[in-house]
């Protein structure tokens, strides 16, 4: 597989995944890697080192403009402006890298570009007539930067491209996200905007026939659908085969009920749904959908910005718990404990759980486990765990632990025996916080509630646990599929007696074979810098350069506080291996 670097923008590599011509044909990939802030070092210094290339590439083809007008030469792409296809590629405009470089994808399958900045429909056309050109096309994903001033005509720039898509498409993901135009769009002015409408090739040819092929549906705005734009491109366009629906918010209120009923009869193939819920009330157009589909259908759900109303989530689930695979709450305010109760202990098929946010959406220690979970083929699992106001079990002997402490222990281990019997688990990531009456404690100390140790789960104890150290890692040796565990230490909060030893590392590379990433909870970059470097002096710090010895094949990494306040993509693109369902 060769890779060939093309330019970047708004924080991103712009590159292509090129097939091997020695092989069996494969499908070309259009991709941007992750923002800045999930950069590695190097990536970054990869980014200073492009941007001073491109500052230089920027100043020669205005050179070569300024020669070209005193010389009164222009070449086939030159427009009456003076701007060529290569200055506006040295300029960043997107839309024209792209046109130069499609040219060369004569295979191109899958397509991903994110930040696509739009300040004016000449933009959007453009982008519309590059895409109608690639017949190969499999899987297309833009996320549109958009002025709100820009809104009135933004559903016409939707339907610009799903009719400019070829019949071969299965995927289909559009996104409109509120753009800064300081930041996106003050580079546009119209001498470019003209340069644009130069190089176009005729009229944008709108596709007549269906598409029978397309399986995802994931078109999101930042308004509701107005039902003139959302027919002809949902519902009399022929996509009877889609299996994943992003759910469509209409104007019209009151009608919510009978649209999801006439989609579920429109799309029998149904199985999987996605909502961000910004744009609507909580459940009003997603509640009706698990009534109106077959029992028993669903086993996909995303869901972002949820806030759970008088309306129960895990209750409206119930014709589907013997189907559902996956549930995923992101950034969501508010998650009842009867839901996430409802969901573990009922879906007897359930693989991936993840809910995540902030606000009220711990699932305290009690609740959790009540009854034993009803699928034991978990293999991601994201949650927050709510320990209440007692201090987890400190690192004393277990004979001297109080009766609350004893109490919580014996809580603890019953949740650890719960995870160690998810045989299948790949993932594991899990966070912990106290509420309740927190007594005396110190009101400045309470966020590191949020990053403590999780007690026990990564230690052995002794073998005399009565009166030895307290450890529950036994318990989880039988999730020898284990690839990934997040957030389950902190190299600042770690208790003293808990930190791993030796003996503990050796136990996690014997009964964890697959590990592959192992990340733990840092103030900055040079706090775990720091604590790597001394970690031999003091005693209480987490063993990070023996887990990187004894585990050569993981990567050893800080989840760095910075972290948490990184925004999360804006949608969820489905995994090449799977966007066919």
């Amino acid at each position: 597989m060769r890779r060939l670097l093309i330019d970047e923008a708004v924080s991103r590599f712009l590159y292509f995944r090129l097939e091997n011509p020695t092989t069996r044909p494969k499908p070309f990939s259009f991709h941007y890697l992750p923002p800045l802030g999930f950069m590695t070092a190097k990536s970054r210094k990869r980014r200073a080192k492009l941007r001073r290339a491109r500052a230089r590439l920027l100043l020669d083809a205005d050179d070569k403009d300024k020669d070209k007008d005193k010389n009164g030469d222009s070449s086939d792409d030159d427009v009456s402006t003076g701007l060529s296809l290569e200055s506006l590629c040295a300029r960043e405009v997107i839309a024209a890298q792209f046109r130069h470089s499609i040219q060369f994808c004569h295979r191109l399958a899958v397509l991903r570009v994110d930040q696509v900045r739009i300040p004016s429909r000449v933009y959007s056309n453009y982008w519309a007539r590059t895409i109608s050109g690639i017949a190969t096309l499999e899987a297309l994903s833009l996320g549109f930067v958009w002025d709100w001033g820009s809104l009135d005509y933004i559903e016409d720039v939707i339907t610009d491209i799903y009719f400019a898509c070829p019949t071969s498409l299965k995927v289909l993901v559009l996104q409109v996200q509120p753009g800064d135009p300081e930041r996106y769009i003050s580079w546009e002015t119209k001498k470019e905007t003209a340069a644009l409408e130069r190089t176009l090739d005729g009229p944008l040819v709108r596709r007549q026939e269906p598409l029978h092929n397309l399986k995802v549906w994931q078109v999101l705005q930042l308004r509701r659908w107005s039902e003139r734009a959302l027919w002809p491109l949902l519902v009399s366009s022929g996509c009877r085969e889609i299996v994943s629906l992003e759910i469509p918010v209409i104007q019209t209120r009151g009608l919510d009920n009978a649209f999801a009923a006439f989609l579920c009869q429109e799309f029998p193939q149904l199985r999987n749904l996605s909502q961000d819920m910004r744009r609507c009330d909580q459940g009003d157009s997603l509640f009706p959908f698990f009534e109106h589909m077959k029992q028993e259908t669903l086993e996909s759900l995303c869901l972002c910005h949820f806030r759970e109303k008088e309306k129960k989530l895990g209750v409206s689930l119930k014709r589907h718990y013997g189907s559902l695979r996956r549930v995923e709450l992101h950034d969501c305010s508010f998650v009842n404990t009867e839901s996430i109760q409802e969901i573990l202990f009922k879906c007897r098929v359930l693989e991936i759980f993840k809910v995540n946010g902030v606000g009220g959406i711990g699932i305290g220690l009690k609740d959790l486990i009540q009854q034993g979970w009803s699928s034991v083929n978990i293999q991601e699992l994201e949650l927050l765990i709510d320990v209440g106001s007692v201090d987890p079990p400190m690192s004393k002997p277990r004979s001297e632990f109080t009766m609350a402490e004893e109490e919580q222990a014996l809580l603890f281990e019953r949740f650890y025996r719960q995870i160690g019997a998810q045989a299948a688990l790949r993932c594991l990531d899990l966070r912990m916080k106290m509420t309740g009456d927190l007594g005396d404690k110190d009101i400045r100390n309470l966020n590191s509630c949020w990053i403590y140790t999780f007690p026990g789960l990564l230690t052995l104890g002794d073998d005399d646990a009565p009166t030895g150290r307290w450890g529950c890692l036994r318990y989880l040796a039988g999730l020898t599929r284990l690839e990934t565990i997040r957030r389950l230490f902190s190299v600042e909060d770690m208790m003293a007696g808990y930190t791993l030893q030796p003996r503990d590392i050796d136990w996690i590379a014997q009964f964890w074979p697959r590990l592959r990433e192992v990340q733990y909870y840092a103030n900055s970059q040079e706090y775990a810098t720091f604590f790597r470097a001394t970690m031999r002096e003091n005693e209480s710090s987490p063993c990070v350069e023996l887990l990187q010895e004894k585990l050569p094949k993981a990567h050893v990494k800080p989840y760095l506080r910075d972290d948490m306040t990184v925004d999360p993509p804006a949608f969820y693109w489905v995994d090449e291996q799977d966007y066919y369902y």
